[in-house]
């Protein structure tokens, strides 16, 4: 699912929508207002093109191994929460900034695994699954403005 459109916004209605495939967060085509008032969840890999706006949060869930990843180092798009399942991991696969306003990582179930990449979440993390940083002998930088609650990161 690729959204963009012309100073639009999306309201989902305090609803879902699941998206099987690749979750592509794009703002660069005229602006998108946001992306407000629900849950995408993604079961498939997520991709940040530009800064996308919303309190929409993005569940990462599903028992497959995915990929998170954005364009450039300061992109900011919408909350992520990790929840999967099955042992799955959600890989970063480059640098990564949620550093909008009211932007907290969750990490409920599975892995995040930074792969040696940076990770800059404007607020606060909770994590009650694994968050990897990397393998030796470099680890990828965790940055957070706020607090940091539950199972400490790892490394490797």
């Amino acid at each position: 699912m690729t959204y963009g459109a012309e100073n639009i916004s999306y309201d989902l209605h305090g609803t879902s929508l699941t998206v099987l495939g690749t979750l592509k967060m794009d703002n660069s085509h005229y602006g998108i207002n946001g992306v407000n008032n629900g849950t995408l969840y993604a079961q498939g890999s997520a991709h940040c093109g530009t800064p996308t706006p919303g309190n929409a949060v993005v569940v990462m869930n599903g028992s497959a191994n995915v990929n998170l990843d954005s364009d450039a180092a300061l992109n900011s798009c919408l909350p992520i929460q990790i929840a999967k399942t099955g042992g799955a991991s959600v890989i970063q696969t480059s640098n990564y900034s949620m550093n909008n306003n009211n932007q907290d990582l969750t990490i409920t179930s599975g892995d995040l695994y930074l792969d040696d990449y940076k990770l800059t979440i404007n607020r606060n993390i909770t994590n009650s699954g694994t968050l990897r940083r990397g393998a030796n002998p470099s680890c990828g930088v965790l940055t957070y403005g706020g607090s940091y609650s539950g199972t400490a990161a790892v490394c490797p």
